[in-house]
């Protein structure tokens, strides 16, 4: 047993022609101006049978996947310019401190002359070999004396030694002396490293 136009309420009123032929001259109005899209109404849940509510289901999910398609091939043919998404990276804003182009231009001389005149240069460019002092804190525990050991043997031309109730200035003063680049200083936090 077919049904037609299941979505048809048997108990609405019928309207006139006339209110018809003024609601039709109203939508072509609405027409030339602007057309407007309004969600589709897919509730089919007055349908009781399962098998037809999900056969209307999928009648109505072919017919937007194709119109869909169609409008997409319309686009296409069209020749309308693709949109660019909205991405992290595309939103992002340019960095000005970067150098576009050789640092030879006269544009790019004064980040030259920065580059020339910079402190850390040589370390950048590792003209010379890294020699790292690793020390801790005022009486460390165990847990943070085992953490320096571990530490001395990952980084290489390093040296752990305690502080001696001695400042960080004064560690710093002596390190330089003795020819340390790097220190490395381990604190605790409620007895952990």
């Amino acid at each position: 047993m077919k049904f037609k136009n299941l979505r048809k309420n048997p108990f609405s009123a019928t309207k006139s022609q006339d209110d018809d032929v003024e609601i039709k001259e109203e939508a072509i109005d609405e027409k030339q101006v602007e057309e407007v899209k309004f969600p589709e109404d897919t509730n089919f849940n007055h349908i009781k049978c399962k098998a037809v509510r999900q056969m209307k289901v999928q009648k109505m999910m072919k017919a937007k996947a194709k119109a869909k398609k169609e409008a997409k091939k319309a686009k296409i043919q069209s020749g309308a310019p693709k949109q660019v998404p909205h991405t992290i990276e595309s939103l992002r804003e340019k960095d000005e401190t970067a150098i576009i182009g050789d640092l030879d231009d006269e544009e790019n001389a004064e980040v030259k002359a920065e580059l020339m005149n910079d402190e850390f240069a040589a370390y950048y460019r590792n003209d010379y070999e890294p020699k790292v002092l690793i020390t801790y804190c005022d009486n460390p525990t165990r847990k943070t004396r085992i953490f320096g050991r571990e530490l001395t043997r990952i980084i290489p031309n390093s040296l752990s030694l305690y502080r001696n109730r001695s400042g960080v200035k004064k560690m710093v003063k002596s390190a330089t002396a003795r020819g340390f680049t790097d220190i490395i200083v381990i604190n605790e936090n409620q007895c952990q490293p």
